[in-house]
């Protein structure tokens, strides 16, 4: 049975933009002008409002939006009613830096520089939260309320208030900051601390004279007087020291950045290229696992479908619990689909079928309808 004809949007637009628009008679437009005219004049006229006083407000409100973002995403109807969506409040100061990644149900935040406040609502079943720089990833486990402070695009200082928070540092230990407590970057402080309260010495006794120090008296000696040397040259103690050189960059970090540029220029070849060097240089660190995603997704863009099998097989194999993986499963399958290989498409297409997000249960759904009609 043929499936009845459902218009999409781009038709319906252009059936309604070739429709002739209505010819009011001119007889018409006359009387609703005077209808329009005479109601205005039986209306009392309000109070002006000061251009300044609006001025004002308009400044106000301006300053409230930029100091506070709020990026709020809602579940798709099919979830539970209890389930209403996700909220995130993030509240950049010290003219922080930062831009949204991706959104849920892998919620991404890359912080440059300056400081952030990060408040996100109790995650849902396969959600994640991360807050990305240059060189480590934050990511939040359940509710939580945190700071993230960014230098140069390094991270300089993570406090959680409530909740817990994973740091994995490109090239360092991995880290749980709990509740109440902080982290800084080693050249500062200890790895983990917590505040100590500081007391201040007792101010000494106004009476007590300074204690001298004993003379060390030092045995005569003829000694034989040394040639002369250039004195060296005088030290400025007033002058701070030099800024400490910053960290060099993680093993695939440039490339993965040089992916990113490529991308976002339409130049999905080269993409393909510096991602792929990024996951195998990366390894297992946190950016291994975007960086071998967006290897196989932009050589599937690229139209390079050998080099987007193998990239999204070997994503599949390594990271089979990602957020992704599902979304890696789906692109594969239409990619064996495209090259006649239906048995190995369709296991594909039915894991994918069951992720939560909704672009991503549709595309394997169509790819196993696909396979049926075959």
């Amino acid at each position: 049975m043929t499936a009845p004809w459902i218009p999409d949007d781009g038709e319906l637009d252009a059936l309604a933009r070739s429709l002739p628009a209505p010819d009011a008679s001119a007889a018409v437009a006359e009387q609703n002008r005077t209808r329009m005219l005479a109601a205005a004049a039986n209306q009392t006229p309000r109070a002006r409002r000061p251009i300044a006083a609006i001025a004002i407000a308009a400044g106000v409100s301006l300053a409230a939006a930029a100091a506070l973002v709020v990026w709020w995403t809602r579940a798709p109807a099919s979830e539970p009613a209890a389930r209403v969506g996700t909220a995130v409040a993030i509240t950049p100061t010290d003219g922080a830096r930062l831009e949204r990644v991706s959104p849920f149900p892998d919620f991404v935040v890359h912080v440059r520089d300056g400081s952030v406040a990060l408040q996100v609502a109790a995650l849902a079943p396969g959600e994640r939260f991360r807050v990305r720089t240059g060189d480590a990833e934050i990511e939040i486990r359940g509710e939580s309320r945190f700071t993230v402070d960014a230098v140069a695009d390094h991270v300089d200082a993570v406090a959680v208030a409530t909740g817990e928070a994973e740091l994995r540092v490109i090239d360092g230990p991995r880290v749980i900051i709990k509740a109440g407590t902080a982290w800084h970057a080693p050249t500062k402080t200890a790895v983990i601390e917590r505040a100590p309260l500081v007391t201040p010495p007792p101010p000494p006794k106004p009476d007590a004279p300074p204690a001298k120090r004993p003379e060390r008296r030092t045995p005569h000696r003829v000694t034989t007087a040394p040639s002369p040397s250039p004195s060296p040259a005088p030290t400025n103690h007033d002058e701070p020291p030099p800024p400490p050189a910053p960290p060099a960059a993680s093993p695939g970090e440039l490339e993965f950045r040089t992916g990113w540029t490529a991308l976002r220029a339409n130049r999905a070849g080269d993409a393909a290229t510096s991602f792929a060097k990024a996951c195998t240089l990366a390894g297992t660190s946190a950016l291994a696992e975007d960086a071998c995603f967006w290897a196989g997704a932009a050589a599937k863009r690229a139209g390079d479908a050998a080099t987007a099998r193998t990239a999204l097989a070997r994503f599949v194999a390594t990271f089979p619990s990602s957020p992704r993986a599902n979304e890696a499963r789906a692109l594969l399958g239409w990619l064996y689909y495209d090259a006649g290989d239906l048995a190995a498409a369709k296991p594909l297409f039915e894991r994918a079928a069951t992720d939560r997000v909704p672009r991503v249960r549709d595309s394997a759904e169509r790819g196993r309808l696909a396979i049926e009609r075959h």
